[in-house]
Parts: structure tokens; sequence; C-alpha cells
């Protein structure tokens, strides 16, 4: 009982928390609207083509263990209406960790998403 007006995409598969933690982390978020296609101001072309070209690290299955708990956790959280805010910095430092950003590269990041935060609030 689900419509779509345009092409869909589904991933699928055992790891899908694991990847929630990526695609909402601030790395991932900052690597796919530098390198992904812009719709107009403020919106970004999540295609296939561009979610495949996201390096996704290959983490063991005790290496996921943290980042699977705190989805977890979020999700109950969002469920009940309360704050997770704690829960997604600790997975953006996480990754940090995963990906062995230096503070530099950190930094690019932090900056370059508070601006996107910032310009998101702006209206139209």
């Amino acid at each position: 009982n689900y419509y779509t007006n345009d092409k869909c995409f589904i991933i699928t598969g055992e790891n899908l928390k694991y990847l929630i933690a990526l695609f909402n982390s601030k790395v991932v978020d900052w690597h796919f609207k530098t390198f992904g296609a812009t719709l107009g101001s403020k919106g970004y072309e999540m295609s296939k083509i561009f979610i495949e070209k996201l390096p996704i690290f290959p983490a063991s299955a005790e290496k996921k263990k943290p980042f699977i708990a705190l989805v977890e956790t979020i999700l109950q959280k969002k469920e009940k209406g309360q704050d997770s805010a704690w829960e997604e910095s600790k997975i953006d430092e996480m990754v940090y960790e995963l990906y062995g950003l230096s503070a530099a590269e950190i930094d690019i990041i932090e900056e370059a998403t508070k601006q996107d935060a910032a310009d998101e609030k702006k209206p139209d």
C-alpha cells in the first residue's frame, strides 16, 4: 500500500542498522553533498549512481555492534519523541574513528555540516 511518483530504490540485507548509522553520519552527509548531484539550492539527488559511490567501510561484525546498538537506541527514542542528539553525536565520533580521519579533516566536515544546518533553517 505504498506508492512513489518516481523510481524507488530499496536497500535490503543483514547490515541495515549499520548502514543507517553510516548514512546518517556527518561523514557520509558531507561526502554525498560534496560529490553527489544537487537539486536546486538545498536539495540533493539520492539516486542509485551516487549511493553506490559512497565509501562504506567494511567493518567486522564485532565492530558493527556499537553502531547497531546506538541506532536501536535512537529509533526507540525517536518513537517516544525523545532527544537522541547524544547518540547521533557518538555515531559521528565513531565514524570519524572508523575512517581514521585527522583532526583537520574532522574540522572540515564539522564546519561544512554546521553551515548546511544553518542554511536549511533559512527560508527559500
